[in-house]
């Protein structure tokens, strides 16, 4: 079956591969992996209606230079016309981009580069932010960290901001294109992965990523049955549900209101031994 989202290596040394790959699939999504040191600038962005979500995730780990060059700006713009998704993470995107004086950074991005971010490595998700709200302040300690300002009258929101208060990273959502951004002036590769996983599912969230239910991992089964805490928590609009089995067996997994009446059933088959993951949407 196609892989659930698009996994673009920008790092000019193939570096941190591993960090996003096991990100995506601790919320069992499959990747089509794309590493630019070998594969080039010119990304397949035709083709990508091909995928189950058409999400590309995309990061820069230590580039300096053309972090984005022109062809990659010129695939984005045109994935992005098209509706796509992106999460796009790395320090000195936005600083390389207004050094190259790119259309890019303010007609799609929607932000203006402020300088390098000082201080603290904590990093605030901004409450009521549609992607971040949900999630827990974490520490990316990197140099040359971006901060950014949103373009005045655009579509960009804050969604994470340093401890002084420049702002970190925004979620772009165009009502004319269909298109969101998940921008943020640092590398992802920098957080403990912990924090990685939450980072990365509440952007899956946000995308409406569709997840098929399946085991994460057959070699490494569960000891024991554990239904973890849902996260997002509160939620909007939609959150996870994570659960272990230690062997296979018929799995009801329901949610009640206040009353103890049923609301949805989310869950109703047998399943095989294994770690799951399915999103509500709160319906």
């Amino acid at each position: 079956s196609p892989a659930d989202v698009f996994l673009v290596n920008d790092d000019p040394n193939a570096d941190f591969t591993g960090i996003f790959e096991a990100a995506v699939t601790a919320h069992n999504n499959t990747f089509y992996k794309w590493i630019s040191a070998n594969d080039g600038s010119n990304i397949p962005v035709s083709s990508l209606h091909q995928l189950d979500n058409e999400v590309i995730i995309w990061f820069t780990g230590e580039a300096t230079v053309d972090v984005l060059n022109q062809t990659e700006q010129d695939s984005l713009s045109l994935f992005l016309n098209n509706g796509g998704k992106l999460l796009l993470t790395g320090k000195n995107i936005t600083e390389s981009l207004d050094a190259q004086g790119s259309v890019f950074l303010q007609s799609y991005l929607e932000v203006n580069y402020s300088g390098n971010a000082t201080g603290s490595p904590l990093i605030n998700p901004v409450s009521g932010n549609p992607m971040s709200g949900g999630l827990s302040p974490f520490a990316v300690v990197q140099d040359s960290r971006d901060a950014v300002d949103p373009v005045s009258g655009g579509n960009a929101t804050a969604a994470f901001n340093y401890a002084n208060n420049d702002i970190a990273g925004v979620t772009v959502d165009n009502p004319a294109t269909s298109s969101q951004i998940v921008l943020m002036g640092f590398g992802m590769e920098k957080l403990g992965s912990s924090s990685i996983n939450n980072v990365m599912g509440a952007a899956f969230n946000w995308f409406d990523v569709t997840t098929d239910i399946q085991p994460s991992d057959r070699n490494n089964l569960p000891g024991e049955f554990t239904l973890s805490q849902n996260y997002p928590n509160p939620f909007n609009p939609t959150t996870t549900i994570e659960y272990q089995l230690p062997e296979a067996g018929i799995v009801q997994l329901k949610i009640y209101n206040v009353l103890g009446q049923v609301m949805r059933a989310l869950v109703s088959e047998q399943q095989s031994a294994g770690s799951y993951s399915i999103q509500w949407d709160g319906k």
